[in-house]
């Protein structure tokens, strides 16, 4: 499974970031979501958050790594945050699309574009900003996939380095449940059952060949501080 989640991390990072970032991955950076609150809500900070969610609104593939940390666990504290989102209608037709069956080159442009407009409301979704970057590709939208490329990789390396999601003690973090089985996918494996242990919840995760039996996620804590 460690071995499974490095070698994704090179998948999903630069060069260049990968190897200033793999040390840090070792150490597991869990969240302070008090430190992130203050940090997030200082008006002089360098990442005070109305300035930072700008950037990430505008595609902006600059932001650094600790910039996305700050995105995505700071979003727990800002007014548009819930941590099970209803679908958006935008969702519903997305999943219409695909019960389709064959896609057409049409049926591609609109999930890219509906997709976009349901990121607009739901900004961190791991699941639909890959969609998009999937079907941008497959319509050769250049310009579009590698901008949501970027998004994905840079919030999975996020929670992936938070920890291992072997143990309690080593979940990985999360802001909602639908990024628990975003993770997942992410990884290879394919969700199962969810149980909630303790402070955390465990995923079942279907037959596979690393005989891994699910992943542990803490969502409590974005949970607790985000009502404080």
């Amino acid at each position: 499974m460690c071995k499974k989640i490095l070698l994704l991390l090179i998948f999903l990072l630069p060069i260049g970031l990968y190897a200033q970032e793999q040390e840090k991955v070792e150490k597991f950076m869990v969240p302070d979501y008090a430190s992130i609150k203050q940090i997030v809500g200082d008006p002089n900070s360098a990442f005070f958050y109305p300035k930072l969610f700008k950037k990430y609104q505008a595609n902006d593939t600059t932001l650094s790594f600790r910039e996305y940390r700050m995105l995505y666990y700071g979003y727990v504290f800002q007014p548009g945050y819930e941590r099970n989102p209803m679908q958006t209608p935008e969702d519903d037709s997305i999943a219409a699309i695909f019960a389709k069956g064959q896609l057409t080159e049409q049926d591609l442009k609109d999930i890219v574009r509906l997709g976009i407009a349901y990121v607009e409301k739901v900004p961190f979704d791991l699941k639909r900003i890959n969609l998009v970057h999937v079907a941008a590709s497959e319509i050769g939208d250049k310009a579009t996939a590698d901008v949501y490329l970027q998004k994905v990789r840079m919030l999975a390396l996020t929670v992936l380095t938070t920890g291992n999601g072997l143990s309690e003690e080593t979940p990985f973090y999360v802001i909602s449940e639908s990024d628990e089985n975003a993770m997942i996918n992410i990884l290879g494996y394919k969700p199962g059952e969810r149980f909630n242990v303790r402070n955390t919840r465990y995923l079942t995760v279907e037959e596979n060949e690393d005989n891994l039996p699910g992943l542990y996620f803490d969502m409590k804590n974005a949970t607790v501080f985000s009502n404080n």
